[in-house]
């Protein structure tokens, strides 16, 4: 018996070893001079082990970033962002001049994100027309620009996902910011364990900025959510640790949790449309260090499209479960400066 033990543990480190061995780093520049010019190519060639290396400076990256591959509990596969952008926007184009205004019609219906310079074009809750820039026509397949607003720096969502997670296991995302997808940000769906996310930005997507569903275990060590319709929103029976979380001005729910387990240190959710925390049924949620500031207003302000699409009252938190440790303080001030976009503060 000890001899199969001591054999067995011989194996296993020589198998840990090969695979330390064997393993790469895959560098990624779309401008060239790297392995890899597209982030496809370097997730179809990884493997257990392996590091794919975005060159900083290189981005953004207009593709979604989705690694098939599973890593190892040793051999984790690692995918270091450097701070640059996968997104799926693409650029706004044919506008044409009517009338005397400039007008686009839209690849696809409203909503989807539009964007402007960089800020997202958010709708009135009260005039079903964007707050500024622009108008839609009546089927909202039109954008219509009001006047003095330009026609360059328009981009609009056009992929499913930016990253996305789909029955894998063991891998650790850092450094990386998404955008501009017609789901979430980051993605999570199926069967998977060791998945890792640090220091991570999820901000002007069309659903979540982060979203773990399904049997995806996983941890976040840093992470802000921002613009979405929701921030942050796990359901079914994923698992989450998470600390240092901010989940700030999206259209619905800041921080959003049903039928799922997770284990809090460090979150701050302000500015958010309807509810800053929302803890559903069939949760089992520990808290610690987790803030809720009071939103200004206390009635919807601007238009959300899934989750809260139904919600017309905010509030700083909600729990409907009972298996609840710790619970988020509620605060009015003084919030969180110098974060929120302007578009989404509400006098």
């Amino acid at each position: 018996m000890h001899l199969e033990k001591t054999f067995g543990a011989i194996t296993l480190a020589c198998c840990l070893l090969t695979c330390i061995a064997d393993a790469a780093i895959l560098r990624v520049d779309r401008r060239g001079g790297a392995d890899f010019t597209s982030l496809r190519a370097a997730a179809a060639a990884a493997k257990a082990g392996d590091t794919i290396q975005i060159a900083k400076g290189s981005g953004p990256y207009r593709e979604m970033l989705f690694v098939e591959a599973s890593g190892t509990e040793g051999a984790p596969i690692i995918i270091e962002g450097n701070g640059e952008l996968v997104t799926g926007f693409e650029p706004l184009r044919g506008f044409k001049e009517e009338n005397g205004r400039w007008v686009c019609d839209l690849p696809r219906k409203y909503p989807c994100v539009i964007t402007y310079q960089g800020e997202r074009l958010v709708v009135s809750a009260k005039t079903n027309q964007p707050t500024r820039y622009a108008t839609f026509n009546d089927e909202r397949t039109r954008l219509i620009l009001l006047p003095g607003t330009m026609t360059e720096g328009w981009e609009i969502s056009s992929r499913g996902f930016a990253v996305r997670v789909y029955n894998s296991s063991h891998h650790v995302y850092r450094n990386i910011r998404a955008s501009g997808s017609l789901n979430d940000a980051f993605n999570l769906h199926g069967k998977g364990t060791g998945l890792v996310f640090e220091n991570i930005e999820g901000f002007h997507n069309l659903d979540e900025g982060f979203s773990a569903h399904d049997e995806m275990h996983c941890r976040i060590k840093g992470g802000k959510f921002w613009g979405n319709d929701n921030g942050l929103a796990n359901i079914r029976d994923s698992k989450m640790e998470a600390e240092d979380i901010d989940v700030y001005a999206n259209l619905g729910f800041g921080f959003f949790l049903t039928k799922c387990m997770s284990r809090i240190n460090g979150l701050r959710a302000w500015d958010n449309g309807i509810t800053q925390i929302y803890i559903g049924s069939g949760c089992e949620v520990s808290f610690q260090n987790a803030t809720a500031y009071h939103p200004a207003w206390a009635e919807r302000q601007l238009e959300s499209y899934f989750e809260s699409r139904q919600s017309r009252f905010s509030a700083p938190v909600r729990i409907n479960a009972d298996n609840i440790t710790g619970k988020p303080v509620t605060k009015t001030a003084p919030r969180p400066d110098g974060e929120s976009p302007v578009a989404f503060i509400i006098p």
